[in-house]
């Protein structure tokens, strides 16, 4: 698979990632699977900041 190194035009934009689509994204990373750092590392911000409401 080829890869595209990210846009300079998107320094500044944030992806957040909720409700089913979250948990089915970390359902299949617990599984294994891998997805981009940046779609990862906002996955892990979403999880600390449910669980910091919890």
């Amino acid at each position: 698979m080829d890869k595209f190194p990210k846009s300079a035009k998107l320094d500044h934009v944030c992806y957040d990632i909720r409700g089913t689509v979250h948990k089915k994204a970390l359902q299949l990373e617990e599984e294994g699977n891998k997805s981009s750092s940046s779609i990862s590392a906002t996955l892990r911000r979403s999880a600390l900041k449910h669980l910091m409401k919890s």
